[in-house]
């Protein structure tokens, strides 16, 4: 009986979690405000988060003041840290992953644009007998510097540092650091102008 009575609850905690996510307007703004960050392990002033963003082991995530996401970003920082920095923004369905030990930093006054994929833990795959899905993960760690603009559908993967100022152009595979003050594109990204 007891095990029914908790998978009960926990169904429960599924659609309450879901109605959270998705309720529209000013009402769903304040129960996410109030609700959903409060299992943050830090956050800011002046939040906002949009409809259907989902967040993964919160308690490793930290958010600054005046950020802002907008529809279907997710967070994922099971086993892994997220920080997030001041006058921060994220624009639809970005995705930031730590999960598996993976550690991702976004400093201050950076822009992200939509479809952006930022993942600092990679599957293991060298044991070719085993199947990939049984191999684990190994992170890794992403930083990107203040006043970086990452535009659209932008991969990053880990062990990778966005310097200050820079500018990845939209569609980039980022595989290797980005020097400070320049603009980079192309898979893999590759130096297309200094600023």
């Amino acid at each position: 009986m007891k095990n029914v009575i908790n998978k009960f609850l926990q169904e429960i905690g599924v659609y309450v979690v879901f109605f959270i996510e998705n309720f529209p307007g000013k009402f769903g703004f304040l129960l996410r405000r109030h609700i959903t960050l409060s299992f943050l392990k830090n956050k800011g002033k002046n939040i906002f988060i949009g409809q259907m963003n989902k967040f993964y082991k919160m308690n490793n995530i930290e958010i600054g003041d005046n950020f802002k996401s907008l529809h279907s970003c997710t967070f994922y920082a099971n086993n892994g840290i997220i920080k997030i920095g001041n006058n921060v923004a994220f624009n639809f369905n970005v995705c930031i992953n730590a999960a598996d030990g993976g550690n991702i930093i976004i400093e201050d006054n950076v822009l992200i644009a939509a479809n952006v994929v930022i993942r600092a833990a990679d599957h293991n795959y060298k044991n070719v007998k085993k199947p990939i899905n049984k191999q684990g993960h190994t992170g890794g760690k992403i930083i990107i510097e203040n006043g970086s603009w990452i535009c659209s559908n932008v991969v990053i993967t880990k062990n990778v540092k966005i310097g200050k100022n820079a500018v990845v152009g939209a569609g980039a595979v980022v595989t290797k650091d980005v020097n400070a003050n320049t603009v980079v594109g192309g898979n893999p990204a590759k130096l297309i102008k200094n600023i």
